[in-house]
């Protein structure tokens, strides 16, 4: 999956992290959505959504469904996972093999001459890969 589009070192390392952290960011999602849809207590509408208007929801359905439509930190969560998960599965799979071992290998963090010895590979063909996973999940994301 080869990309000429170069992104600055800064938003390499942010799409980085957030691919070391799909994991944590799916259990993320679930954990707000459960918030949102379960709070802990009960939310005035008055002050979350100002007075009601005429058609503004009223019902509690509709409430939580603006409130998971509306949410930021929510939607930001679940589209970089969706780019991330989009991207991996469009890969081959010794280059899926390469992406798990680098960034979702729990027992330990590999060094790219470890990974590319154990995918019988070169050195910089894993960084390639890499990189240009990296750079596809950017541009999935709309991340420049």
């Amino acid at each position: 999956m080869s990309t000429s589009y170069d992104i600055k070192p800064g938003t390499f390392k942010y799409i980085e992290s957030e691919i070391y952290n799909l994991h944590e960011n799916k259990r993320e999602i679930n954990r707000l959505r459960m918030e949102i849809l379960n709070p802990t207590k009960d939310i005035d509408t008055n002050i979350v959504y100002g007075p009601l208007q005429k058609g503004e929801p009223v019902r509690t359905t509709e409430l939580m469904a603006t409130r998971l439509l509306t949410n930021k930190m929510l939607r930001n969560l679940e589209e970089m996972v969706e780019a991330v998960e989009y991207v991996y599965d469009k890969l081959p799979d010794e280059h899926q093999r390469v992406i798990r071992l680098k960034y979702w290998n729990k027992d330990r963090k590999m060094k790219m001459e470890q990974i590319g010895a154990e995918c019988h590979m070169h050195r910089n063909t894993v960084t390639t890969i890499r990189k240009n996973f990296v750079k596809a999940v950017a541009i999935h994301a709309g991340i420049k």
